[in-house]
């Protein structure tokens, strides 16, 4: 008899559950799953945020590719992820687009493709993401992904130092790692790229930095270039 009335009183707790859910608009199911989530309790959290990401809310969608990217409450499934990364990124949520960048570039639940990572970091950089940015610089400076580029990479690196100066962002370091390569005529032409990518966007910048440059080269073509810093060194 005690058994039964447990049974019954955990099947009425699951109906005012599912009940209270389906009552709860897009931002009350977010802030919902964030306390099942901060209590270690993933499965009530990655319920609530699949219920939120079918309804096509982007951080909802965002959330569950974390959760199945991390192992959290789910089967770790890196294809999984990237799926949900993608939903998110699509509609334009930037964490979603830098994380699906880094799968990209680590070929996690994807190909492994340097293009695309750089495609995906551009659009959350756009976005004023200081990781994207720094991730975005580091490309241009090795060359993956993008036409290698010391000048962009270093306005990257200067305008993700200036979005978030923590210990935890490299870009300050990397900054100065790039600086060591640099004549002082083009850490200067470095700096007033990275005050155009924060006035005009990191995407608007880039492409009228590359066209200037592209004219200039074409305006001296009976002269030779020696030592062109900007020349592109790899694609891929």
């Amino acid at each position: 008899m005690a058994e039964k009335q447990t049974d019954d009183s955990r099947k009425a707790l699951e109906v005012s559950y599912h009940q209270q859910v389906e009552q709860l608009t897009s931002n009350e199911l977010l802030d919902s799953a964030l306390r099942y989530y901060n209590e270690g309790n993933y499965h009530a959290a990655i319920k609530i945020w699949r219920k939120a990401a079918d309804q096509g809310n982007a951080p909802a969608q965002h959330n569950l590719g974390v959760m199945y990217d991390t192992g959290l409450g789910v089967a770790q499934d890196y294809a999984q992820a990237a799926q949900w990364f993608r939903k998110a990124a699509d509609q334009g949520f930037a964490q979603a687009q830098y994380n699906l960048g880094i799968m990209y570039y680590n070929g996690q639940g994807v190909a492994q493709v340097y293009a695309q990572a750089a495609q995906w970091y551009r659009k959350a950089a756009d976005q004023g993401d200081a990781r994207a940015q720094t991730n975005l610089g580091v490309m241009y400076d090795t060359g993956l992904g993008v036409a290698q580029n010391t000048a962009i990479a270093y306005a990257l690196f200067n305008l993700s130092a200036g979005e978030d100066s923590s210990s935890e962002n490299l870009a300050t370091e990397a900054r100065r790692i790039a600086a060591t390569a640099m004549p002082e005529t083009q850490i200067e032409l470095a700096q007033a790229l990275s005050q155009e990518m924060a006035s005009k966007g990191v995407s608007v910048a880039i492409d009228g930095y590359l066209n200037r440059h592209k004219k200039s080269r074409h305006k001296n073509t009976t002269e030779p270039v020696i030592n062109d810093p900007f020349a592109p060194k790899r694609t891929e």
